[in-house]
């Protein structure tokens, strides 16, 4: 008898098993797939109807839609000899090529300090009381050498054995022909930079005029600090408005940075008007013209534009990821590249999750982010800020689950928006107390007294007292001595903490418990650690 041969059966066991274990791949595949076109049917389908709700509401998600209209090279600030050329350059792709890099090179090189870290003179800090130290600031420039800054300059012929004050005004004179082409062109009614808004990478869009800006307000601060040291207080007067007028060349640049940057040049101008103050320089005239030019200044609008171009950009950013992974590598630092490249590749193939991250983000701004500002842009509500913005927090600083919620994008997009908010309340409440502060200078010229109280300076020096930006109430007045007071805005807390003044190490006074003061009279008193105002 002959044996059997279960070669036969082995083989067919074989092939049963690779036909189960094929036909359970394709299933899982099947799945996969079918999971996948509804994800994208889901996310499209969510994206289509919410953005088309949205829109209906006044949500725009278009860049260009809130892109600056533009207007004609003769009544263009940017459009003046001196800045032609900062935007000549082109996104390749794979890199930026620029046209033009002779105006950039010898604009940056207007500068007191050329963009070096290590160099970085001090012009004085209001804020903490302390006046312009001329002497010192000679010290910084004797000290260096051309390659240090300004290296165009043929600053060294200036004799080091000059006075302080000689010195640094022989140092300002080697930028006057720049000064003079600012000043001449600041008579141009309007100002648009010619910013790629169109930029197919949002994130990428270069702002190159920012620095030069800033640089030529810190070059017309210190020029106007000398002038009000030799007596020349109109001409420095003039300087203010020259720092003023660039801070509003930016007004109308929809984009946080640039707002901030406005507000860093405000600064500027109110470091020059405080020390004129303090020196007894500005005349009743101009206090007034003082006066009127910092009324003119307004910024919550803008920066509420600013935050509607934020969201554009984010939502187009996040779409474009979906087509374009390769876009990844322009967005992410060193330190979020890699998320940023895996979120893309994920996006490439499941589509309807990054429009549903898309959604999502968008969502944030209708939710948390604009309701605080929508009642009235000109004043706000920390508290309601901090509200909103802990909700933000609370969704997309979920580790795993803000992938799976879809708001791990708005963890690398989204701006730090409560800060935002408080520097332009900040900013706006100095701009105020300083307009109250010329006031009072105005009453004491006059009537050679202080006011009681803010009540005095009405309807003789204001027909409406500026108000404090927190909830809108009215700022507060201490009279500390006949010649010395201060004027101040509850600050980020919302609180009345007495004038309480930040300690001069504290780097960021709105995230403290201290309110936001202007004290003049006092600039020569010693101050260490928080002071409260009140008797």
């Amino acid at each position: 008898m002959e044996s059997p041969n279960f070669q036969n059966g082995k083989e067919s066991l074989g092939i049963v098993i690779l036909k189960r274990g094929f036909l359970a791949l394709v299933c899982l595949i099947t799945l996969l797939i079918l999971c996948v076109s509804f994800e994208n049917w889901r996310g499209s389908r969510s994206w289509k109807k919410y953005r088309a709700q949205a829109e209906s509401k006044g949500a725009i998600f278009e860049m260009a839609a809130l892109t600056p209209p533009p207007i004609p090279p003769e009544e263009n600030f940017a459009e003046i000899p001196l800045l032609q050329g900062l935007f000549k350059y082109r996104n390749t792709g794979k890199g930026i090529k620029w046209d033009d890099t002779n105006t950039l090179q010898s604009l940056r090189a207007v500068s007191l300090s050329a963009g070096k870290a290590n160099f970085n003179p001090s012009l004085g800090d209001w804020r903490k009381g302390v006046k312009t130290d001329i002497a010192k600031l000679k010290g910084y420039y004797v000290d260096k050498t051309p390659a240090d800054f300004t290296a165009n300059r043929d600053w060294k012929k200036i004799s080091t054995n000059l006075p302080p004050q000689e010195f640094l005004s022989q140092f300002i004179q080697l930028f006057e022909a720049e000064l003079d082409q600012i000043t001449v062109g600041l008579k141009r009614p309007h100002a648009r930079f010619a910013i790629h808004y169109g930029d197919e990478r949002p994130f990428a869009i270069l702002l190159p005029h920012l620095s030069i800006v800033k640089n030529f307000g810190q070059i017309f601060e210190l020029r106007a600090i000398l002038r009000l040291h030799e007596g020349k207080h109109q001409a420095a007067s003039e300087d203010v408005r020259a720092i003023v007028g660039l801070s509003e060349t930016l007004k109308d640049e929809h984009l946080i940075v640039d707002q901030l940057v406005r507000m860093s040049i405000l600064n500027l101008a109110l470091q020059v008007v405080w020390e004129g103050i303090e020196l007894g320089s500005w005349n009743s005239q101009e206090l007034a013209e003082l006066d009127i030019l910092l009324s003119h200044v307004i910024l919550m609008p803008a920066m509420v534009e600013s935050l509607k171009m934020e969201r554009a950009a984010g939502t187009t950013t996040i779409l474009q990821l979906i087509s374009r992974p390769s876009d990844a590598d322009q967005l992410g630092s060193d330190g979020d590249s890699s998320a940023w490249e895996a979120m893309s590749r994920l996006f490439f193939v499941l589509k309807g999750w990054g429009r549903l991250e898309a959604v999502n983000y968008s969502r944030m701004f209708d939710d948390s982010i604009f309701p605080p500002l929508t009642n009235n842009v000109y004043f706000i509500d920390p508290k309601l800020v901090d509200r909103k913005g802990n909700e933000v927090t609370s969704l997309i600083h979920g580790g795993a689950r803000s992938i799976f919620s879809h708001t791990r994008l708005a963890s690398l997009l989204l701006p730090a928006i409560s800060k935002a908010l408080s520097r332009t309340a900040e900013t706006q409440a100095d701009l105020n107390c300083a307009r109250l502060s010329l006031a009072i200078e105005k009453m004491r010229q006059a009537e050679k007294k202080l006011p009681e109280n803010l009540q005095d300076l009405i309807p003789k020096y204001f027909s409406q007292l500026p108000v404090d930006p927190v909830l809108g109430g009215s700022l507060h007045y201490v009279r500390h001595s006949e010649i010395s007071y201060s004027i101040y805005s509850v600050g980020w807390d919302g609180v009345d903490n007495g004038g309480k003044m930040a300690k001069k190490s504290d780097s960021d006074s709105a995230t403290k418990e201290t309110d936001w003061v202007w004290r003049t009279g006092s600039s020569g008193e010693k101050e260490s650690g928080e002071t409260n105002l009140k008797p």
